[in-house]
């Protein structure tokens, strides 16, 4: 130990200090069914270098380090740190604008204050892509990682084509007045399905993108519905408030979070005649009648792991929600209806 090196024989199997009772432990392991015989056959030799040698031979230290990594595996200092950065989080850089562009900030400096269509509240014209959004569903979706804010930008590049170079937003459109509305119901109902199951902006966005479906009546009392795709939900609350709409998002239970993940109870069932109990990821779609808030009628779809909703089972209640839906669509406004969106070709204007 004088030369700064020193030498010791140990054993593979060596027991933890922080090991359970020797009993209990061959219990564990012959439940597991491990054999500590694979570790005993050989002895190792154990190499303590003190820290005044390596300050002497600071090259040995570069040596060291190879070894010690190409032969521990389970060493957790194999790979040695000159230095640790501590990093617990961030505040946004607003010195880039200029003293007269007033950027608010939320969330201790992390990110503008923006409004549901990513444009700054203080500023108008200054528009925020990317993890900058995630202000609007911090700790409630996925705005702050590449697989949720892609779709984020998207929904603003959407927003400003429409609102600069009159693109209309993605939409289907549909109507009774040549099928009949049993028909035209069965058709919505395979309209939104099909979303369900391959629209991915509102799979990774989840309670922040959704579809909304925009109901008006003609002057025959004709039934329109107009699925507008991918859009934010708090803008679409905001901008359709006074037109009967549909909305679907997928959710998670609200308490489903922490060890429930992965406890006994992750599974919040199994039959659709219950499946507001759900606690994955799964649809809901809720109906607001024109100038209301909160929502007067909902329906759910079973939690499913591999995100599938098809079957008879699935589209057979959803095509009687509908139902429900388009008899609580009032028929004494149609004219205030026929004038808010109009349609005609197959396009619909708000």
């Amino acid at each position: 130990t004088s030369s700064g090196w020193d030498f010791v024989e140990s054993e593979l199997d060596a027991s933890d200090e922080h090991e359970e009772s020797p009993t209990k432990r061959n219990q564990r392991l012959d439940k597991l069914g491990i054999d500590l015989t694979v570790f005993s056959a050989d002895k190792y030799m154990e190499l303590t270098v003190t820290s005044e040698l390596l300050r002497t031979k600071p090259q040995l230290v570069d040596e060291l380090a190879t070894i010690r990594a190409l032969s521990s595996s389970t060493d957790s200092n194999r790979y040695p740190m000159d230095n640790i950065i501590r990093c617990f989080g961030w505040v946004m850089d607003t010195s880039i604008f200029d003293v007269s562009v007033l950027v608010n900030t939320s969330h201790k400096g992390k990110y503008p204050v923006i409004t549901p269509l990513y444009e700054a509240q203080a500023v108008p014209g200054l528009f925020f892509a990317g993890t900058l959004g995630h202000g609007l569903d911090f700790r409630k979706s996925a705005g702050g990682f590449i697989h949720g804010f892609r779709y984020t930008a998207r929904a603003l590049f959407r927003h400003l084509e429409e609102k600069n170079f009159a693109v209309p937003w993605p939409h289907t459109l549909l109507n009774s007045t040549s099928v009949g509305l049993p028909t035209m119901l069965r058709q919505l109902a395979h309209v939104l399905q099909r979303r369900i199951n391959e629209a991915s902006g509102p799979y990774q966005m989840f309670q922040s993108l959704g579809d909304v479906v925009l109901f008006q009546r003609d002057q025959s009392a004709e039934l329109t519905a107009k699925v507008v795709e991918e859009i934010p939900l708090a803008h679409a609350h905001e901008a359709f408030g006074d037109k009967p709409r549909l909305v679907w998002v997928f959710k998670y239970a609200d308490d489903f979070y922490g060890p429930k993940v992965v406890g006994d109870k992750r599974v919040g069932t199994t039959n659709v005649a219950s499946a507001e109990k759900s606690n994955f990821l799964h649809p809901q779609l809720t109906f607001f009648h024109a100038g209301q808030t909160n929502a007067s009628m909902s329906h759910y779809q079973l939690e499913d792991v591999f995100t599938q909703w098809t079957g008879d089972v699935t589209i057979l209640p959803l095509v009687r929600f509908l139902r429900r839906v388009a008899d609580a669509i009032p028929k004494d406004n149609v004219l205030r209806a026929q004038v808010d969106m109009e349609c005609t070709g197959g396009e619909c204007t708000r």
